[in-house]
């Protein structure tokens, strides 16, 4: 008898031993099962009940343990003996806490216990990148410089710059894209306020995340000068004054678009240095200054290129009450053979681009290259216009000018401006700085 005792008792472990091996999830608690796969980025979930015809929905709720405000619910979707749900763009290497909400159709709605899950490490680092410099600063854009100099592991791709008013790098929408890879980028800034620092860092992207430079911080020029403004000439494919004021040239003879100082196509104008090849202006009172700043910029081709060239002309310059700019100074005739002008012994260096100024006031002129002030005259007497003849850029006119006289430009012009007042040392400095 007792012998047959034990070999029944060895018949029931067998058969409770074969049931257990049967079951194919563990049970979790709550008489239903789950298997969670965890990815890099990605987590699948499959939610198995004990009465499926009993469970009506599932929804799977889950945040990041660090934040519990980030709580998402998304409704699983239903298969024959299981819910199941793929959730993507979940940050690597981090945990997350998650339940269950249950909603059955005998009873009401329950929530399962809480539990976490940590999704899987990359295998690699984020990118190291270099914010380099900031330069060409103006009142409202910067050309910004990086370099990724490791991708981590991982391809880079995408790399470029953003930037901020405070000091924290965040990609928020103010950035800027400069291709993928490794090595030397740049990323030009515009729409920036004038007067306003800000915050610039280069960042490179890979599959783990942002690599950031150190930042480097800036102060957008003033705004380019308005006040005063009579006449300017961008030549953006045409010669109309876009200053507003109407005094649209007409191109004489032989004047060619061309590439201007920032190589944008048909943005400046090339005089071929011959005579009655310029732009000319029709005379209104506007341009009749006796107060005024002459800025152009020019590129001149020839090394023996004439010290006469005339880039701004208003009348005779032997004539009292004539007024213009050439490339080495600015005139403002107010006695023949006496002092009338303010400039430099010869001319810059050609085949450069350089900014030249003229400024009068009374018996006053200055003249600047690129900025810099490089004389500064007592004429011999104050300044007053005093003639009809047209505005003339890229050759000295005058009514019956003979060729000889002509004085024609060999080189480029670009960003014309006139205007009826002084400007400052600060003004002129944000013009050549533009």
């Amino acid at each position: 008898m007792k012998k047959l005792s034990i070999i029944l008792a060895c018949i029931l472990v067998i058969m409770m031993s074969c049931t257990k091996s049967k079951e194919v999830h563990p049970e979790i608690g709550d008489g239903n099962d789950e298997i969670v796969t965890v990815g890099v980025n990605d987590v699948h979930v499959e939610y198995f009940c004990n009465n499926m015809a009993d469970l009506e929905k599932v929804y799977f709720c889950y945040w990041l343990d660090s934040a519990p405000q980030t709580t998402q619910h998304t409704e699983m979707a239903k298969r024959e003996d299981r819910f199941e749900l793929t959730l993507n763009d979940l940050l690597s290497d981090t945990l997350y806490r998650y339940y269950y909400i249950l909603h059955r159709i005998s009873q009401d709605t329950s929530l399962t216990a809480q539990k976490t899950f940590r999704t899987q490490a990359w295998p690699f680092n984020i990118p190291e990148v270099v914010t380099v410099e900031v330069n060409s600063i103006t009142h409202n854009s910067a050309e910004c410089f990086g370099r990724v100099i490791n991708d981590g592991g991982d391809e880079v791709t995408e790399r470029g710059i953003c930037w901020s008013l405070s000091n924290d790098p965040l990609l928020d929408g103010n950035f800027v894209a400069a291709g993928n890879g490794l090595g030397d980028f740049s990323a030009t800034i515009n729409g920036l306020e004038p007067t306003t620092t800000y915050h610039v860092w280069a960042y490179a992207k890979n599959r783990k995340g942002i690599g950031f430079g150190t930042g480097i911080s800036f102060t957008t020029l003033s705004e380019i000068p308005l006040e005063g403004l009579v006449a300017y000439y961008p030549f953006n494919g045409n010669v109309i004054d876009e200053s507003g004021n109407g005094h649209d040239g007409t191109i004489i003879g032989d004047i060619t678009l061309c590439d201007d100082r920032k190589g944008n196509p048909n943005s400046a104008y090339r005089f071929s240095g011959e005579p009655f090849n310029y732009i000319r202006v029709e005379d209104t009172v506007d341009l009749h200054l006796s107060t005024f700043t002459l800025n152009a910029w020019v590129y001149t081709d020839a090394d023996d290129y004439s010290f006469n060239a005339h880039l701004i002309c208003k009348g005779r310059d032997i004539v009292n009450g004539s007024y213009a700019l050439q490339v080495h100074r600015v005139i403002a005739e107010t006695i023949y053979g006496g002092v009338n002008a303010a400039g430099i012994e010869g001319i810059p260096e050609t085949r450069v681009w350089h900014m030249i100024t003229g400024t009068v006031e009374g018996d006053q002129a200055k003249f600047y290259i690129d900025g810099v002030l490089m004389d500064e005259r007592t004429l011999s007497y104050p300044f007053e216009h005093n003639n009809e003849e047209p505005l003339t850029l890229g050759m000295h006119y005058y009514t019956g000018v003979p060729d000889y006289y002509t004085y024609p430009l060999l080189g480029v012009l670009d960003d014309i401006r006139i205007y009826n007042r002084v400007l400052t040392f600060e003004e002129i400095q944000i013009l050549y700085s533009e």
